[in-house]
């Protein structure tokens, strides 16, 4: 017996009020037209712009009943996974007197960088299985492994990025952001060598 299904789950919302997210496209970089937001009222004087990612990911498995441990298994079926990665265009914002290339650069290179990641929730998701005495047992435990596997690769993508905006001075350390930006291109080439 083999029994399929399909998940969708995001680890941020989706934009709200009909304006869509902007999709990362190696095509189409960001501009600050897609910065509609307004700073938060908490937001330090001293940051230029935010941009707000999205990260939504969505997988089908299969589960299949093995008679001989006489146990259900599911597995991600992976070549259904599919990771999105957005810019929430109402929430992220840009000061007008901070309207740079510079800052547009480095704001670029967090997208760039959240990227990386969905590249690697996306291969970190595709291998996973779970076992379960029932059908519904083996698709739970399944569910809550790919939960646990996205979280875990997001903290990570939270601590670089973290990182990141740490050693270039929120993008006004040129010598600094120009390392970064060389760093997150080759792990846009090969996410698997990012932390």
């Amino acid at each position: 017996m083999v029994l399929a299904g399909v998940v969708c789950a995001a680890l941020v919302a989706w934009a709200a009020d009909g304006v869509q997210p902007v999709p990362w496209s190696a095509d189409r970089p960001l501009t600050w037209a897609d910065y509609l937001g307004v700073p938060e009222a908490d937001a330090s004087a001293t940051v230029g712009a935010r941009t707000r990612i999205l990260l939504n990911y969505r997988y089908q498995y299969v589960t299949e009943f093995d008679a001989a441990s006489k146990r259900y298994c599911s597995r991600v079926y992976a070549p259904a996974v599919q990771v999105a990665c957005m810019i929430d265009p109402l929430s992220s914002w840009v000061r007008p007197d901070a309207r740079t290339d510079r800052l547009l650069n480095h704001e670029q290179r967090h997208f760039d960088l959240a990227q990386v990641y969905a590249r690697k929730i996306q291969a970190a998701i595709s291998v996973v299985l779970a076992h379960g005495a029932t059908a519904s047992a083996a698709q739970g435990a399944l569910t809550a492994q790919v939960q646990s596997t996205a979280a875990q690769v997001n903290s990570a993508w939270h601590e670089v990025d973290g990182e990141y905006d740490q050693e270039t001075g929120g993008g006004t350390n040129p010598v600094a952001q120009q390392q970064w930006d060389q760093r997150i291109d080759s792990w846009l080439a090969n996410p698997s060598a990012a932390p």
